[in-house]
């Protein structure tokens, strides 16, 4: 029901967490997240070329990263 019916389409992306199983012995099925690319070209099909403004991008760190860190990560 929102096709066509928005000037734009506004964008939060950030990376997906990864995490372990406490229980080495479940099992469970992980589903892999879309790069910003592929999310984008989604996107560009499904709702008929809208513009696209990414309002937010990053990537999440550990309480241990001091802030200077991230300068160099960049």
């Amino acid at each position: 029901f929102i096709k066509g019916t928005a000037d734009f389409f506004a964008l939060s992306f950030g990376p997906t967490l990864s995490f372990q199983l406490l229980d080495p012995h479940m099992k469970f099925r992980q589903l892999e997240s879309p790069s910003l690319r592929q999310l984008l070209s989604w996107i560009d099909l499904e709702y008929n070329h809208p513009q696209i403004f990414i309002v937010e991008n990053g990537w999440f760190v550990s309480g241990t990263t001091k802030r200077d860190d991230a300068k160099y990560m960049y």
